[in-house]
């Protein structure tokens, strides 16, 4: 499958991913490999239930816990995408990337400002040099503002 995702031959490479699932339901990769996959075509849904079903016998697979918080937030999922997330900091709590969603999610759509506020400066604290670093320190400056204000 990876052979043939490298020349770029998506739908060989789909096929030889569910191939891999169906005889090794058990394998890790080959679970994630095909979610990744069907996630890249379009196949989102389907994408989600693999997790799921992943996370049923592994519950602390920190990959499936933060593709499945990424996808559930871009289907606006986003009380179960915080769920994701926040399983996923209990597995790996030194993940910047995982932090900022979390705290992009509290902020932007479930409207919990401190929480937003404590994983923000979180994941700058964790890399402060990400991309994002300019824009993070300025929505904290907004936060803390508002927070002094009230």
């Amino acid at each position: 499958a990876l052979a043939f995702e490298r020349t770029s031959q998506p739908d060989s490479a789909l096929a030889y991913y569910r191939l891999a699932y169906r005889t090794q339901p058990d394998s890790t990769s080959s679970t994630l490999n095909l979610a990744v996959n069907l996630n890249r075509r379009g196949s989102r849904g389907e994408a989600i239930g693999i997790l799921r079903d992943l996370l049923r016998s592994q519950p602390d697979n920190f990959p499936a816990l933060r593709n499945l918080g990424n996808w559930l937030a871009l289907d606006e999922s986003h009380k179960e995408a915080a769920l994701c997330y926040g399983r996923a900091l209990k597995v790996n709590p030194g993940d910047s990337n995982v932090h900022y969603n979390l705290g992009r999610l509290y902020l932007q759509f479930l409207e919990q400002r401190q929480q937003a506020l404590h994983h923000l400066k979180e994941s700058l604290r964790l890399d402060p040099t990400q991309q994002l670093a300019p824009a993070i320190r300025q929505v904290i400056e907004q936060l803390e503002t508002a927070a002094t204000a009230n």
